[in-house]
């Protein structure tokens, strides 16, 4: 099956550090707490059609980074799909509790996007994760 999108796995431990891209990480740091959640699994999604999911701005399409962010537990597996605007973010769906039905939020039906795909691309995403989990691997440290 042909995808419109990729998935880049961005973090990964070694030698009992975590590494990554710096800002990804923080990010990840700095929204999951305030939808009360940890994470250890951490994705960029890039669409094959670069204008999907981006904004018409002045100078032209935004280039907004599309981070998969989850946590993965004994028994359920939660995500979270982000638009990083690098000093804040932007939820647009989140998939829990191995129910793998994407609740789009709120923000999503109301940004002005170029090519909005909507709840059949996110689904998708989430479950090419839950088909083959080997994309993004869960990193297991007690600070994350």
């Amino acid at each position: 099956m042909e995808y419109s999108f990729t998935i880049q796995n961005l973090i990964k431990i070694e030698n009992g550090k975590i590494h990554g891209p710096l800002s990804s990480i923080l990010f990840a740091e700095k929204v999951m707490p305030g939808i009360s959640m940890g994470f250890n699994r951490l994705a960029r999604v890039q669409f094959k059609d670069y204008q999907t999911l981006q904004q018409l701005e002045i100078a032209g399409l935004t280039d907004h980074n599309f981070l998969i962010i989850g946590y993965q537990g004994k028994i359920q597996l939660d995500m979270t799909l982000w638009i990083d605007y690098g000093e804040y973010g932007i939820m647009l769906a989140k998939c829990y509790n191995n129910k793998w039905e994407a609740g789009l939020s709120y923000c999503f039906n109301k940004f002005p996007f170029e090519i909005m795909e909507g709840y059949d691309l996110i689904r998708e995403i989430f479950d090419y994760v839950v088909k083959h989990p080997v994309v993004i691997v869960p990193v297991y440290q007690d600070h994350v």
